[in-house]
């Protein structure tokens, strides 16, 4: 017979399990709808699941995860996310930029709210592509090497490096005016701390050789649309500056949902009132007077259009499409004839390229 100190242990083990999975359910419930911005984007190629597991985001329709962090900010380098995560932090909120964690020295991982880092836009997951002969599938992993490690102590596993990496409940889009983000991103100098990565994701081969301006700007295009293309929300830098209570609070409300750690869920971390937030950001400096990047300024769009005519274009439709203002006499392209197209190649690398827009009137005769 067993004995009811046993059964005693045994039933509170079967309803903690039980409330566990009950809330699985629930959050599981709760996710699987592709952005808007998906369907626009990208034309049936990639499907939606691919698209996603590619990303860093958690779809559980999709998706498998070692850990599960509510939050992701995420866009390109020098687009905010150093002020972004000192911001949130200061308010309480639990999230890592690209310092390393002092419990791993091997990589930054995300800590228990998430991130904000332009490095997680892309799973370091592995993927399969199709070989030439159009028959034979060969696994492939883009890892950013800072980062490669991030699977083993976040999935609880510290052995086995295919582990699955850790994901997102929701990716948040951040964007910054994109003459002074790709001037930042350049002036900054070492291409080479985001260029292998951009490479092994992206598709470059439109990039004239040896040109750091035109790999900036083809970076700042490339990653924004896959990012705004597996994202549910979008922030400028510059609106978040001007009011980050709203902006915070936007930001931190899909905490509540929890997280998931080494097979536990963990209690929501509470999002902190628009008061809160503004007095956190009073406290805190942007990065106009660091030496974070080297501040030279007056990149112009004739300058990126001398370099990459088509790319510049695309980036001046994502940058009206994001709120900012190109002037009649600065802009190379018609937002009403074209858009931009995107789609995995062969090789599994994203690629996104100007195509026309069928006019109304086009498509009657």
């Amino acid at each position: 017979m067993r004995k009811s100190g046993e059964i005693g242990r045994r039933s509170a083990h079967n309803k903690k399990t039980m409330k566990r999975w009950l809330l699985l359910a629930l959050v599981v419930a709760a996710v699987g709808v592709r952005p808007e911005s998906f369907s626009r984007l990208v034309e049936g190629n990639p499907p939606w699941c691919e698209a996603a597991w590619r990303s860093s985001l958690w779809d559980a329709e999709c998706s498998k995860a070692g850990s599960i962090r509510p939050l992701l900010v995420t866009g390109i380098g020098r687009s905010g996310t150093m002020y972004v995560s000192k911001f949130l932090r200061e308010a309480g909120v639990n999230v890592s930029h690209e310092e390393y964690d002092k419990y791993d020295l091997h990589s930054p991982c995300p800590r228990l709210d998430g991130a904000v880092s332009w490095g997680h836009t892309f799973s370091g997951d592995p993927f399969f592509v199709v070989d030439d002969d159009g028959k034979t599938m060969t696994s492939r992993r883009c890892e950013h090497p800072p980062w490669q490690f991030q699977r083993r102590r976040l999935s609880g596993d510290a052995v086995n490096r295919h582990a699955p990496s850790t994901r997102f409940r929701e990716v948040v889009h951040l964007v910054r005016d994109p003459l002074k983000n790709v001037d930042s991103r350049y002036n900054a100098g070492d291409i080479h701390s985001f260029e292998k990565y951009h490479k092994c994701n992206v598709d470059t081969s439109s990039v004239p050789a040896k040109n750091a301006l035109a790999m900036t700007l083809h970076h700042w295009v490339a990653w924004n649309l896959f990012v705004e293309a597996t994202s549910s929300k979008r922030v400028r830098i510059e609106d978040f500056i001007a009011d980050p209570g709203k902006l915070g609070r936007s930001l931190c409300a899909n905490l509540s949902a929890g997280r998931l750690k080494n097979g536990t869920w963990y209690d929501a971390t509470p999002c902190p009132s628009e008061e809160h937030f503004r007095n956190a950001a009073s406290r805190l400096s942007t990065n106009d007077h660091s030496n974070h990047t080297v501040k030279v300024g007056g990149l112009t769009w004739a300058t990126l259009y001398e370099q990459d005519p088509q790319t510049t274009q695309m980036a001046q439709l994502m940058a009206l499409r994001y709120g900012y203002d190109v002037g009649d006499q600065e802009l190379y392209v018609d937002p009403m004839k074209h858009k931009e197209s995107c789609a995995f190649n062969n090789d599994g690398r994203w690629r996104c390229q100007l195509v026309s827009v069928l006019l109304p009137e086009e498509a009657l005769s």
